[in-house]
């Protein structure tokens, strides 16, 4: 689809009348199904993402205590969140209930989200095999009034990005009776080019439609979101000839392996969903079938080019019934091209997963108790999965614990590969992981504090494993289960505070306890730094009697580590080899300025402040893709009703 035809669509969307205009929460004096979905996991912001100064979706989960990223700060790039330690493709992401990874790779497809159409971030509950989720949804843009929204983002290293939305409430009776009719349009347009050769964002395009009809017991919603974009995928950054390491800090005359390597993406979901009152449950059935078609192609004209087109259909049932929330979900992948795969009987193999959940809370006094059973199908094999959680809330004082079993998907290329570049392992399965929480909070004003212990052990889990250079990786499963751990401790002054000075931070350590099992043990030992502080000062002010601002430092610190290794092909972090150099130790700085002046809200971000000074040559938090260096965007979010 042309940027013109997209513009033309808006312009009519603008054109149309407002006089139809009624409330969304009235339909001829009786309020309506509604359309929010059952809230899983727990905020990570109370924020909308379109008033936030974000970039990526993880620049807010890596604010998250117990949780490393492993970060590019590119638009368009395949940035990993690793909380508790856990390998990052391992993650969950859904999108309005239906899972929102990679068909083939099985990463988290974070850039594709449309981050500024979005309610709060929300993380934590599964609602599939991963041992963790993050949970968004579309808003559902319920004002009476027609309203358009608008978020402008540019700054270094060529950033140009858009997100513009209109969304009207119409009356429309059906059958004699009255309803409502929501017509909604949303475009994105992105571009950034990069600090180095072979960085550039092109072509990043997302197009969200959606026609919603309700009544009073009933409601049918069509939406569908396209995406496409080509981003660099260069080999890292070389030192300049001669020169030492910390050369890849210097842009100028700078030189990457791979500068003509390129990822595509074209991406469709197609969605429908029914909600009605079925007389079972005060809550309506939620019932959604969905399409998701994907082109994604690796061109490198000195490697090789591969191209996977895949399938996926799959619907999603949700009834709380009886106090207990129940979810059934289903869905069938297909491949649909061969390029990647020497091996053409791969062609138009499918694979299916059935998962039935159940969750309930019950409470007592002091306690709340949460507990989730999932009994699932995939691979062909059967399995349980279930989490509890136990909390007790006495005045300011909270403590909790929590236990859960994953059984998580092996994604599709860790069991057919990526034509010589991924080197598959047939047989693994996708393992077992348990996870142990404890974890006690206090507050009181003006301060809050927070410590945390966590443990996890992988048993029989396939991760990635670079040989060489990277450009070509295995799958492998570890010998031994391995066992990780860490604690965090966070320390909060006047957070939330209206008007004046604030601060808040925390420190996580990361342990693996038996390193020395094998070779495979102390790469994944080395995937992170043993301590992690993160670190938030500022100051929230009035000014000019209409500017509402808050001023913050963000600042991050790492021990020495070996970290996870890109593997430009597929997006997908690798362990490097035992011998790999160990980055830092280092950090970041970043000032932050947000500014509300009414409804709209303008922001100012200077990245990595230090980075390129006397005091620091650079900063890296994946090798070697050095972050950008003092680096200045600016955004706004402009709301405009009718």
């Amino acid at each position: 689809m042309n940027e013109r035809a997209v513009w033309i669509g808006l312009a009519l969307l603008l054109a149309l009348p407002a006089a139809a205009q009624v409330p969304a929460d009235t339909a001829g004096g009786r309020p309506p199904v509604g359309f929010g979905r059952i809230l899983w996991g727990e905020a990570v912001s109370d924020t909308l993402p379109a008033r936030l100064p974000l970039l990526h979706v993880t620049d807010l989960l890596s604010r998250q205590p117990r949780t490393f990223t492993y970060a590019f700060r590119l638009l368009g790039w395949p940035e990993g969140w690793s909380p508790d330690g856990l390998p990052p493709h391992l993650i969950g992401l859904r999108l309005d209930g239906r899972p929102f990874e990679d068909p083939v790779t099985g990463r988290p497809s974070y850039e594709l989200l449309p981050l500024f159409f979005l309610n709060p971030i929300r993380r934590g509950t599964p609602v599939d095999g991963a041992p963790e989720t993050v949970h968004t949804e579309l808003r559902p843009y319920g004002a009476p009034r027609p309203l358009t929204e608008l978020r402008y983002r540019t700054g270094g290293d060529g950033l140009q990005s858009i997100m513009a939305l209109h969304v009207q409430n119409r009356r429309l009776a059906l059958g004699g009776r009255p309803g409502l009719l929501q017509l909604l349009f949303g475009y994105g347009g992105h571009a950034m080019q990069g600090t180095y050769p072979g960085s550039r964002l092109r072509r990043g395009r997302q197009v969200l439609t959606r026609l919603r009809y309700q009544q009073r017991d009933w409601a049918l919603e069509l939406m569908n979101l396209h995406h496409r974009a080509q981003v660099g995928a260069h080999g890292g950054v070389l030192p300049h000839p001669g020169g030492t390491f910390e050369t890849i800090y210097e842009p100028f005359g700078a030189t990457v392996r791979y500068p003509a390597a390129r990822r595509q993406t074209i991406r469709n979901d197609l969605t429908l969903t029914l909600r009605t009152r079925t007389g079972l449950s005060a809550a309506p059935l939620t019932a959604s079938i969905y399409w998701t078609a994907q082109t994604f192609r690796y061109r490198n004209p000195e490697l090789d080019t591969l191209t996977a087109r895949t399938n996926r259909y799959g619907f999603l049932l949700e009834q709380p019934l009886g106090g207990i929330i129940w979810w059934l979900e289903g869905r069938w992948d297909r491949l649909r091209r061969l390029d990647a795969w020497p091996d053409t009987s791969i062609a138009g193999q499918g694979r299916t997963q059935l998962r039935l959940l159940a969750a309930d809370t019950l409470h007592w006094r002091f306690w709340r108790l949460a507990l989730q059973g999932q009994v699932f199908r995939q691979d062909g094999r059967f399995g349980l999965d279930g989490v509890l959680a136990l909390t007790r809330t006495r005045g300011r004082l909270r403590t909790g614990l929590h236990l859960s079993l994953h059984h998580p998907e092996a994604p599709r290329v860790f069991r057919t590969g990526w034509g010589g570049l991924l080197q598959p392992c047939a047989d693994c399965r996708g393992g077992r992981i348990v996870r142990v929480r404890l974890g006690v909070q206090h507050e009181a004003d003006p301060f809050t504090w927070r410590l945390e212990g966590f443990a996890t052990r992988l048993e029989a889990v396939p991760d990635l494993y670079a040989v060489g250079a990277g450009d070509t990786v295995l799958v492998q499963v570890l010998p031994r289960p391995l066992v990780q751990g860490g604690l965090t401790f966070g320390l909060g002054w006047r957070r939330t505070v209206r008007r004046g000075f604030y601060a808040e931070g925390h420190v996580t350590t990361f342990r693996t306890h038996n390193p020395g099992a094998s070779t495979g043990h102390r790469r994944q030992a080395g995937a992170l730094p043993e301590w992690l502080v993160q670190v938030r000062l500022g100051a929230r002010l009035l000014l000019f009697q209409e500017l509402d601002t808050d001023v913050y430092l963000l600042g991050r610190y790492w021990t020495p580590f070996r970290s996870r290794q890109l593997h430009a092909p597929t997006g997908l972090l690798a362990l490097p080899e035992p011998d790999a150099r160990r980055l830092g130790p280092s950090g970041t700085l970043d000032l932050y300025v947000e500014a509300g002046l009414r409804t709209a809200k303008l922001f100012l971000v200077w990245e990595n402040l230090t980075s390129g000074t006397a005091l620091q040559p650079g900063a890296l938090l994946v090798p070697v893709y050095p972050l950008p260096a003092r680096r200045l965007r600016f955004g706004v979010y402009w709301p405009i009703w009718d």
